[in-house]
């Protein structure tokens, strides 16, 4: 079943931002650059606090997970004619496992689909195959996350897990105005938010 989610969402978010790729302006382009880099950064950085947090059975595995976020961290570094600036770590928060879990699988559930939304933008065939890469890479990290979510589902976190999804979707909008801010592109965002949104239903 995960399969065949995320094999629709990627169809349906790759559709969407191709009937939109002559929208962008240069501007757009740049913001988007940006953005990505500096979501791929913190995403880099919420594994590194996680793997200081979850017990020794994971950390091997989040250790993969950590050095494929950090080459893709250089993807979107390397889109900048200079080198951007560093993007400050939050402050470390004490988590249980559950909830890093589920923090991590969100983030990575959006941006599993905000990858192919960039592959139908971006307009480039190099930097295209370079995001493709990126977006097969999030696939084993979203198989890995719910194989350990899944003995929540029988206990009474579940509801926690739930309750953080609901609020995820409910600040998807905002989320994607880091990536799309322009008013011109509400209904882009507004498209993605739906797509985001039914694969977390999905997974979740």
């Amino acid at each position: 079943m995960a399969d065949t989610a995320l094999t629709a969402a990627a169809s349906a978010a790759t559709a969407t931002a191709t009937r939109w790729a002559g929208a962008l302006t240069d501007e757009d382009h740049a913001t988007l650059a940006t953005a990505f880099y500096r979501a791929e950064s913190l995403a880099h950085a919420a594994l590194e606090q996680a793997l200081a947090q979850v017990s020794e059975p994971y950390r091997a595995e989040l250790r993969e997970q950590i050095a494929d976020e950090a080459r893709h961290v250089a993807v979107f570094a390397g889109w900048h004619a200079e080198a951007p600036e560093p993007v400050p770590a939050p402050k470390p928060r004490p988590r249980g496992e559950p909830i890093w879990f589920t923090t991590l699988l969100l983030n990575e559930i959006a941006g599993f689909c905000q990858f192919h939304m960039l592959a139908g933008l971006v307009g480039d065939a190099v930097k295209e195959a370079d995001v493709r890469v990126v977006a097969g890479e999030e696939i084993a990290h979203i198989e890995r996350l719910t194989r350990w979510l899944e003995p929540t589902r029988k206990t009474k976190e579940w509801a926690t897990v739930r309750a953080m999804a609901d609020r995820f979707v409910a600040r998807l909008e905002s989320r994607m105005m880091q990536f799309l801010p322009s008013s011109q592109l509400a209904e882009l965002r507004t498209e993605m938010g739906r797509i985001t949104e039914t694969l977390i239903e999905e997974l979740l």
